[in-house]
């Protein structure tokens, strides 16, 4: 064999000439690239909405501790907030209202004395 044919001949065609499988690697190799690239988008856009997500609740759970101002009437505070995005944990001593949103993570935490707001701190769970 002279070296003009080694570089101009593709390998497959070098060790296995044509045994009569005769794959069309021209639509093959586009659809396994193509399904490739979809994954990668699919795992992408998840992570980034979880980003997103997080980082709302983050937020949200920082407004809700700065909107607890000392000496608040309890009920006018709490009339703010919707069940369908918190979740509110009544105590004796503390309420505790979680966000729905970024897995049940982050959430503040009011300390009360039954009818007035004392103090309040933001936290997450872990």
């Amino acid at each position: 064999m002279s070296l003009y044919y080694l570089l101009r001949n593709p390998t497959r065609k070098i060790l296995w000439p044509q045994t009569g499988a005769n794959f069309d690697h021209q639509i093959i190799r586009p659809v396994v690239r193509k399904t490739i690239y979809g994954i990668a988008l699919l795992v992408g856009l998840s992570a980034g909405y979880f980003v997103y997500d997080i980082s709302q609740a983050k937020h949200m759970a920082a407004d809700a501790c700065q909107c607890a101002k000392q000496g608040l009437p309890l009920e006018d505070y709490l009339s703010k907030y919707s069940e369908n995005d918190y979740k509110i944990i009544r105590s004796a001593v503390y309420i505790m209202i979680v966000l729905k949103r970024g897995f049940g993570r982050y959430h503040c935490s009011v300390s009360h004395d039954g009818q007035k707001i004392t103090g309040s701190k933001t936290g997450f769970n872990d």
